[in-house]
Parts: C-alpha cells; sequence; structure tokens
C-alpha cells in the first residue's frame, strides 16, 4: 500500500473518531438536561438517535481485519437490518405520523 494513501486512511479513520466521540458528548450532555424516556416511542427516538452515532463504530469494527470473520457479518447485519427498522419507524411504522428521530428528547 502506497504510504499517501495509508496516511489519508489514518487521517479519516482519527477525523471519524473525532466526530464520533464530539457527538456522543453532546448526546450525553443533552441527555443529562431531560428525564429518561418513559413511553415506547420515546424510547424508539432515543434509540435511534443513539444508534446514528454508533453505527460508525458498527461499521468500522466490520471492516477490521482482527475481528472474526463471522463477528464482522454479525455486525454488518446487525447494523443493515437496524438501518431498515429505524427507516420504517422515521417513516410512521409504529410511531405517530408527526415523529422524527431525535427530536423530543
Amino acid at each position: 500500500m502506497n504510504r499517501t494513501k495509508t496516511i489519508e486512511q489514518n487521517h479519516s479513520r482519527v477525523s471519524s473518531a473525532r466526530t464520533i466521540d464530539r457527538a456522543l458528548r453532546e448526546l450525553q450532555a443533552k441527555l443529562q438536561k431531560v428525564d429518561p424516556p418513559e413511553t415506547f416511542d420515546e424510547r424508539m427516538v432515543l434509540l435511534v438517535e443513539i444508534y446514528t452515532i454508533i453505527k460508525r463504530i458498527f461499521r468500522s469494527a466490520a471492516e477490521f481485519p482482527m475481528v472474526p470473520p463471522l463477528w464482522r457479518d454479525t455486525l454488518e447485519q446487525f447494523t443493515d437490518l437496524f438501518e431498515v427498522v429505524a427507516a420504517e419507524y422515521n417513516e410512521g411504522v409504529g410511531a405517530s405520523p408527526d415523529f422524527k428521530a431525535g427530536r423530543d428528547l
């Protein structure tokens, strides 16, 4: 692999890690200011919001060669399935018509 490409990939990973870390810190700060979710819809809002942040971690782990192939495949399947569930929920399946993930936390 050429050195420039490796440097670019490492920079991209560091930037992604910083982005994830910043998003998680912002989410934690917001969660400290609100009551825990009590309804199914409130829990789904929170679940989808957290997932949108950590899915990058799952996707990265699924590509890491040190992770066993079975684990990588399962992570990929999980993230793919969760994407479908989150999209369906955001479109109103199981939610009120005015539901929007990440709002009203």
